[in-house]
Order: C-alpha cells, then sequence, then structure tokens
C-alpha cells in the first residue's frame, strides 16, 4: 500500500529574459549564486535536523515519502514519491497522511517563492500531479513530469500553480486537505477557484500563516516581507510591461502592443488583484491599506 504522490512543475516566469542580460563573469556567477541558494531552500528542508524533528511528530513524512527535488535551468521539479507500507491503514488516515504531505510541500513552497521575490522579483507558474514520477540527479522521468509540465505551460495561463484535475476530482482527498486547513489555519481550503481551474492559494495562506503568530522571528520576517515583496514586484513588471506597450504603439508596432498587453500585462493584471483579494483577509484596514495595489 502507497499514499498518494505528489508531482510539481514549477517555471520562474521572467527567467529568460534575465539570463538574456548577462553578458559578464560577475552577473553569470550572481546569478549562479541566485540559483544556487534556490537549490539550498530544498537541500536545507532535508538534513539530520528535519528528518529528526519529523521523527519525533505525529507525522514522519520520511516514513511515508522518499522526497526528491531537481532545479533545471528556470524549473523546480518536485516529487514525494510514497514508499511501500509494510503494514494497512485505515481510509482516512490514507488520505489524512497524504493530504499532510502536501502542506509540507506548500510550505516549503513558500520559502521559495519568497526568495524569488525578494532577489529577482519572479512570480513563478506550475502545475500539480498526483501520477508517477521518478527524479535521479538533473534527470526527471514519468507521466506526473509530463501532466505537472502541460499544466503549467497550458492551463496556468497566470503566474499559479494549478492542480490536476485527478486531484480535483478526488473528493476524499481533497476533503481531507479542507480538513486541514480548517484546523491549523482556520481557512476552508488552501485552493482557489476560477471556472474550472483549481490552483494553490499561497497568498491567503501566508496571511493566514501570520494571523496564527505560532511562528518564530525569522519565519515572522519572512511572513511580513513577503506582501511587501510581492505587491512591489507586481508594480515594477506592470511599470515596465506599460511603458513598454507605450513605446510599441510611439513606433506604431500596433499589432505587438496589443499581444504584449494579452500576453503579459495581463498576467500582472490578474495578479494584481490575486493580491488584493488575499490581503483582504488580513481583516485590518491598516495593514490592508500597507500592502493594498492601486494602479
Amino acid at each position: 500500500m502507497k499514499l498518494i504522490q505528489w508531482t510539481l512543475f514549477i517555471d520562474m516566469l521572467g527567467y529568460g529574459e534575465i539570463n538574456g542580460t548577462i553578458e559578464s563573469d560577475k552577473h553569470a556567477d550572481e546569478f549562479i549564486s541566485f540559483m544556487s541558494k534556490n537549490a539550498d531552500i530544498f537541500r536545507q528542508q532535508d538534513n539530520d535536523d528535519m528528518r529528526r524533528g519529523y521523527e519525533k511528530s505525529n507525522f514522519n513524512i520520511y516514513e511515508y515519502y522518499d522526497i526528491q527535488h531537481a532545479l533545471i535551468s528556470d524549473s523546480l521539479v518536485i516529487t514525494y514519491k510514497p514508499k511501500e507500507l509494510n503494514t494497512e491503514i485505515s481510509d482516512a488516515l490514507y488520505y489524512l497522511h497524504s493530504a499532510n504531505s502536501f502542506f509540507i510541500i506548500a510550505l516549503r513552497l513558500q520559502w521559495y517563492l519568497y526568495h524569488c521575490l525578494e532577489k529577482k522579483k519572479i512570480f513563478v507558474r506550475g502545475g500539480i500531479s498526483n501520477r508517477y514520477a521518478k527524479i535521479d540527479g538533473n534527470f526527471a522521468v514519468g507521466s506526473g513530469i509530463i501532466e505537472a509540465y502541460k499544466l503549467e505551460s497550458r492551463i496556468a495561463k497566470y503566474p499559479r500553480i494549478v492542480i490536476s484535475d485527478e486531484i480535483k476530482k478526488n473528493q476524499p482527498l481533497i476533503e481531507a486537505i479542507n480538513f486541514l486547513s480548517a484546523r491549523l489555519y482556520r481557512i476552508p481550503t488552501i485552493f482557489a477557484q476560477e471556472e474550472e481551474i483549481m490552483f494553490f492559494d499561497y497568498a491567503r495562506l501566508m496571511v493566514r500563516i501570520g494571523l496564527q503568530g505560532g511562528l518564530d522571528f525569522q519565519n515572522m520576517a519572512l511572513y511580513h516581507n513577503f506582501f511587501t515583496h510581492h505587491r512591489d514586484a507586481i508594480i515594477y513588471h506592470t511599470d515596465v510591461v506599460t511603458k513598454k506597450i507605450e513605446q510599441l504603439n510611439k513606433d506604431g508596432k500596433v499589432s505587438e502592443a496589443s499581444k504584449t498587453k494579452d500576453s503579459v500585462l495581463s498576467k500582472y493584471v490578474w495578479l494584481k488583484n490575486y493580491h488584493n483579494n488575499a490581503i483582504k483577509t488580513f481583516e485590518d484596514e491598516k495593514i490592508e491599506g500597507i500592502y493594498r495595489i492601486n494602479i
């Protein structure tokens, strides 16, 4: 018997543009350092101290999963590959343990999202599958990788991490995730939905993490700074793209300007709306006013 597998494909938006401007060893080394620290985030999360901590907890994820990840160029690939269990467990525990593992992934992703925003004003887009995958070094194979990639490249459209229909339709699993959402963070779910697309609601989860107040000093700094970086990155990219569109129109490249508006600017309009909706859950007008985007 095995728990549900989680496979993620996460792409950094704007990586190509940043990479294309690198023309010296200094800038190359700086960007390589940034990417190395992204990899370190996940290496450090599975160190010996972390493993010993989970051994003492109610849910030792390393007993149930082999955690694998790889950074390939601008893409992060993660799979929580379930181990064969020696004993049978109830259906309730099967779904709760599988859901618990997703919460661990979600919380670890928060650090990755934060680092990308803080250092490079980079947003991400991705997909989540529960199909098979295996990662060995820089090699990632399996139907879960392909499905997660297709979700990122064809379905997500905006900077968000969408889940597969197979996960969305797994009612016992979604109910288990929602049960933990309500119990741990007092929110009905950590997913958001627009039309037929369900995605990881990382910003609203970050609000609830802070409001719960159970964080150490380092994590509180992450929480407060997250919304500042998130806000500033949206404003920055919106300004850059708007000026680019204005210049294209001045140069008579109307069709290119229209295409840029539809394909690029629309992403930051969506992000602005997502950001402003998320910070409403602070239920504090003063804090909401600090982080609100008014462009």
